[in-house]
């Protein structure tokens, strides 16, 4: 599954990109701390 992106311009010509990460995708997981065995 992928990103959810939205490119909207304000009244002032200024571009705005909304992104959502669905629950399931791969930027949703916390990887601190992973190289130590101490993920969070």
């Amino acid at each position: 599954m992928g990103l959810y992106e939205m490119h909207v311009t304000d009244p002032d010509g200024i571009t705005l990109i909304f992104v959502e990460v669905p629950p399931s995708h791969p930027l949703r997981k916390d990887t601190r701390g992973e190289r130590d065995g101490t993920a969070g």
